[in-house]
């Protein structure tokens, strides 16, 4: 972990952050009408603050997939790439990179919040009572961009095979696995091979669609009333 400690410009002097000094910054608020049920684009998960309105009676809120939470986040920063990401020509966001989100419940009704595909809910994370603001944490845990393969697989093996070393570039350990026959995530990678999964596939297929994914996990920090 590192600690970082802003430096203050007072005229043109530069000078260490003090008791008092006000951190200014951008933030805005997003807001979401969405009468009833809905999902939750990325771009307004790594808002930072989501006013959810709208809604006459309990809602569920689901998350955009963590696809797509990673592609919002490539595009609205600059990722370096590094081989633990898994790319050899495009961008990955590095695990471990976490953003916060501020969900006020505008409403006098609850809000139940689901998790889109590759998205984990941690503890304290499925309800946002009614007329109340939570916090949340959100972690990506795998961060190389979505990619779909045609792999060989065999009934009761976690080993798929068929892919190129391009293809194998492109793919990083835990990201999850999706397809006929298919769940999972990938445990190890063979170059120019393929790939191990933590679960055996259920069919035997040639050429089967597999999706490879990455993961984000969204945790509830504590809420309060309005």
């Amino acid at each position: 972990m590192s600690v970082f400690k802003p430096v203050i410009y007072d005229g043109s002097l530069q000078r260490q952050l003090y008791p008092g000094d006000v951190l200014g910054g951008a933030e805005v608020i997003t807001n979401n009408a969405t009468v009833g049920s809905t999902t939750l684009p990325a771009s307004q998960l790594i808002s930072g603050i989501l006013n959810r309105t709208g809604s006459t009676g309990v809602f569920t809120d689901t998350t955009d997939t963590a696809a797509n939470i990673i592609a919002a986040l490539v595009a609205q920063y600059s990722y370096q790439q590094s081989p633990t990401n898994g790319l050899a020509g495009g961008n990955a966001v590095q695990p471990g990179l976490s953003v916060r989100l501020r969900y006020i419940n505008a409403v006098a009704f609850a809000a139940t919040i689901a998790a889109g595909t590759g998205v984990t809910l941690g503890a304290n994370s499925a309800t946002v009572n009614a007329s109340s603001v939570k916090d949340y944490l959100l972690q990506v845990t795998n961060g190389t961009p979505q990619q779909t393969f045609a792999v060989n697989q065999t009934n009761g093996s976690a080993v798929l095979t068929g892919l190129t070393q391009f293809q194998t570039a492109q793919l990083s350990v835990g990201q999850l696995v999706t397809g006929s026959g298919l769940s999972g995530n990938i445990i190890s990678i063979q170059s120019g091979v393929g790939v191990t999964l933590s679960a055996n596939a259920s069919s035997t297929l040639i050429l089967n669609a597999a999706t490879f994914s990455p993961t984000v996990t969204i945790t509830g920090l504590g809420q309060g009333l309005l």
